[in-house]
């Protein structure tokens, strides 16, 4: 039988790792194209274990120089912070923002905030390239940015380049955790699907470092060998970092296949392009 050419993922059984409060668009746009989804969410999103830091901030935000989201759940959860302590969701004017890529933006955008940064390269390194850039002009132009203050909202657990980074180019940087990741419970009847995945599974897709680690974990603690699911299920990632965490784990690099963008969107197209060719 021949796939529909407008359902690029018909017969396509595919396992989703994000948090179970987040999988819902990525879901539906996979069942859209014609996939079955096995929901296996690896991570559960709750509060902080420190959230004296983000309501400290939140309260004296027109301090800040910049505001800088790596992360649409930095977004949503800053922006409850605001809402809890001010009982406001925008912004003091004056106050920049920057974010890591198009789906962080679209968040901002909810709030009436167009971001003054999007670097091209959707992770860290692309901030920390803009930000050198957008120094260094300064400084050109006579204007010294040591000791402005950025808050970076960001996860509980984040690599740590890019406030590194910044510290110094001479900003003074508050990192104010406003999430953090959880490795989530699996059901026997997830455990039973997987332990059968080789043989009914053709993908699963991770969308951040901490969705591969926790999945790794919760498949190791349920006897079942994540090396061995992958040397027939093919493992999709969002982007380099995740990539890395899956190589980091023992994945081989080549199994791998990344994004062409790092975002939902473009996962999603990552699949069907891959899958339409076999």
């Amino acid at each position: 039988m021949t796939d529909s050419p407008l359902k690029p993922l018909n017969g396509r059984l595919i396992c989703i790792t994000r948090a179970e409060s987040q999988a819902g668009d990525l879901i539906a746009s996979l069942t859209t194209f014609g996939a079955s989804v096995l929901a296996v969410p690896a991570i559960e999103i709750v509060a902080p274990d420190d959230e004296d830091t983000i309501r400290e901030a939140v309260e004296n935000l027109a301090r800040y120089a910049w505001i800088i989201f790596t992360s649409t759940n930095a977004v949503d959860r800053f922006f409850d912070y605001m809402v809890e302590r001010r009982g406001i969701d925008s912004i003091p004017a004056g106050v920049k923002c920057a974010c890591v890529g198009s789906a962080t933006a679209a968040s901002l955008a909810k709030h009436n905030i167009a971001p003054a940064i999007i670097p091209h390269d959707y992770k860290a390194e692309g901030l920390i390239e803009e930000f050198q850039r957008d120094t260094a002009a300064l400084r050109k132009a006579g204007l010294d940015i040591t000791g402005q203050e950025i808050l970076m909202p960001r996860a509980q657990k984040a690599r740590e380049i890019l406030p590194e980074f910044l510290r110094g180019l001479g900003y003074d940087v508050v990192v104010a955790p406003v999430y953090q990741t959880v490795p989530a419970t699996l059901t026997a009847e997830q455990i039973a699907a997987l332990e059968d995945g080789a043989d009914n599974l053709d993908a699963v897709t991770f969308t951040s470092p901490s969705t591969v680690r926790n999945f790794f974990t919760a498949l190791e603690n349920a006897s079942v060998a994540p090396l061995r699911l992958f040397e027939k299920v093919v493992p999709f990632s969002i982007g380099s970092v995740t990539t890395d965490t899956l190589v980091q784990l023992g994945v081989a690099r080549e199994r791998v296949i990344e994004a062409h963008v790092s975002t939902t969107k473009g996962l999603i197209e990552t699949l069907q392009n891959y899958f339409a060719k076999r």
